[in-house]
């Protein structure tokens, strides 16, 4: 098997074997570093950054907490290392900034970067709140803003980020409702909410995200019933709703998931009805709940 092929295996391991997000997220977030590297050439490409564009990423990087006198040098490392990247105009569409120690806040100059497709600024210590700005970044694939100390709420224009296949907002403190203009993401295959104050109950809206594979709402104080509208997510795999307020019954819409293979509804004691029979690799967890399982048989 060659590298690409044990990295392919080692990734899948990780996805099956972790149940955690946040530590799901890092050691993924770890192996694609390596990937990077493994993939780069010994001599690197020298980047093209439009002047504009370079005015744009130094008042970036100064809000997010660099010293101005070490902006340039900072910046010229990260293109070296391939943490910023270049389209062939000159036009930045990568900036992973992750586990760099930032301490700043997320300006509203990031907006005027409209050729990103990648933003992760997981593992820092960021505070203030999403501006709402992230919304102009229509060509964004990934927004990861993991483990940092955001607050605020979740700005609705995150709904105009068409191309959006992951987004990542755990481990914040994230407050208010989950805006339902979530639910334009037709494409978004992972969504992971964990970790936060967010309140109020799961938007219907959430069963438009007909491509999601995860999803995570875990640890944060939703109440009110699960939408049926979940059921129409067929390629879930996984879903995170413990340690909420979640109440009322089951939806029996939930037994058409037919690719689950983790369910974890623990610690909602107000959530009952009878849990569907989903296939013998769904893993189920509804301790601290109301719920009964219809043969007793998942696996734990």
């Amino acid at each position: 098997m060659d590298a690409r092929g044990i990295q392919a295996r080692v990734r899948r391991i990780i996805e099956i074997s972790f149940e955690e997000p946040a530590l799901k997220e890092r050691l993924i977030h770890r192996l694609d570093l390596l990937e990077r590297e493994l993939s780069e050439p010994i001599e690197r490409r020298k980047v093209h950054l439009k002047k504009s564009q370079l005015v744009i990423l130094k008042k970036i990087v100064v809000a997010l907490g660099k010293k101005s006198e070490e902006v340039d040098k900072y910046i010229t490392q990260q293109i070296n290392e391939n943490r910023v990247k270049t389209n062939e105009n000159g036009e930045i569409t990568v900036i992973d900034l992750s586990m760099s120690q930032f301490s700043g806040s997320i300006p509203q100059e990031i907006g005027e970067l409209t050729a990103l497709t990648v933003l992760n600024l997981n593992s820092n210590q960021l505070s203030g709140s999403i501006p709402p700005e992230i919304g102009q970044l229509k060509a964004l694939t990934e927004l990861r803003l993991f483990d940092n100390e955001l607050s605020g709420s979740i700005p609705p224009e995150i709904g105009q980020l068409k191309a959006l296949t992951k987004l990542g907002l755990g481990n914040n403190k994230l407050s208010g409702y989950i805006p339902p203009e979530i639910g334009q993401l037709k494409v978004l295959t992972e969504l992971w909410l964990t970790r936060n104050l967010l309140s109020g109950s799961i938007p219907p809206e959430i069963g438009q995200l007909k491509a999601l594979t995860g999803l995570s709402l875990a640890v944060n104080q939703l109440s009110g019933s699960l939408p049926p509208e979940i059921g129409q997510m067929k390629a879930l795999e996984k879903i995170y709703l413990f340690k909420n307020k979640l109440s009322g019954s089951i939806p029996s819409e939930l037994g058409e998931l037919r690719s689950l293979l983790f369910l974890r509804l623990s610690d909602n004691e107000e959530l009952g009805g009878e849990l569907p029979v989903f296939s013998p690799e769904c893993r189920v967890d509804v301790s601290d709940t109301r719920i009964s399982l219809s043969d007793g048989l998942y696996p734990k």
